[in-house]
């Protein structure tokens, strides 16, 4: 399979911003998850490990020191999750894209997970400024009886400041893959000021657009719709969907963590434990 982000068409962007990269690899030993390879280049990395359940999986914090994403910025990571290890990792606090006046940032994810094994890949929001340029691609390949979870949070311009997203654009993409074989292409995109940020049948002038995908959710129970609120689900090819359009991150994350409680006790495994770097 050759990796749609090996064949991204970069001709737009300057190479004027950082460039980073990480490559991490994890196994399970003796009924734990470990980071076998740890390498980076650039102002991208993870420092450690952390255990904080009771189980195998292993706990890792995706670092960026500059605080945020300039046009020209080119930052790439590279995970390879073994057979029956099981890794969580989220960053911890938002990507804030800012704004450029000509050149686009790219940031692209490759997640290869191997049988029996399992990623939850939870970066926190991305946080568009007025005049941002960005393209983000996350691939994930899924061997067989491999399993994932993961968001996407989005947030168009800063309404606390009163700053609306006018200008500038963006492509976000979740492509999935089982076996080699891509089974969903996923993708969100705006463009400043266009009339589909405030229509009714685009973002409602909304400033938060989320969605959770679960390999593991195949239909929901009844029971669990109250905790749910109001959501756009569906299922592709194996993957569950859930679509948040609102105007709080926290209420979004509040909601697709019960739907996190959901994928895992699928599993048959314990209610996870948030990262405590998401309560700093």
């Amino acid at each position: 399979m050759v990796s749609l982000i090996a064949l991204e068409e970069s001709s737009d962007l300057a190479k004027i911003g950082w460039s980073a990269s990480l490559d991490l690899l994890f196994e399970s030993r003796r009924n734990k998850t470990v980071l076998r390879r740890n390498r980076h280049m650039g102002p991208l990395r993870v420092q450690r490990a952390f255990y904080p359940a009771d189980d195998n999986r292993c706990h890792v914090y995706l670092l960026h020191p500059p605080g945020g994403v300039v046009g020209g910025d080119c930052l790439n990571t590279n995970v390879r999750v073994e057979s029956g290890a099981n890794v969580l990792i989220t960053t911890p606090g938002a990507n804030k894209i800012y704004r450029s006046d000509r050149a686009h940032s790219r940031i692209s994810s490759l997640l290869s997970i191997g049988p029996h094994a399992s990623l939850e890949w939870f970066p926190q929001e991305t946080i568009y400024f007025s005049g941002s340029r960005s393209r983000t691609v996350t691939e994930i390949n899924l061997d067989k009886d491999a399993h994932g979870v993961t968001w996407d949070l989005l947030c168009l311009g800063r309404p606390v400041s009163g700053e609306k997203f006018s200008e500038g654009n963006f492509i976000q993409r979740t492509i999935f893959y089982r076996n080699g074989r891509p089974i969903l292409n996923d993708a969100s995109a705006a463009t400043g000021g266009d009339v589909m940020l405030d229509a009714i049948w685009g973002w409602q002038e909304q400033d938060v657009f989320a969605t959770f995908y679960s390999t593991r959710i195949e239909k929901l129970d009844s029971d669990w719709a109250p905790a749910l609120g109001s959501l756009v689900l569906t299922r592709v090819e194996g993957i569950f969907i859930a679509r948040y359009l609102g105007r709080s991150v926290q209420e979004a994350k509040s909601i697709f963590y019960d739907l996190w409680c959901i994928h895992r006790s699928l599993a048959g495994e314990a209610k996870p434990v948030a990262p405590r770097i998401w309560n700093t």
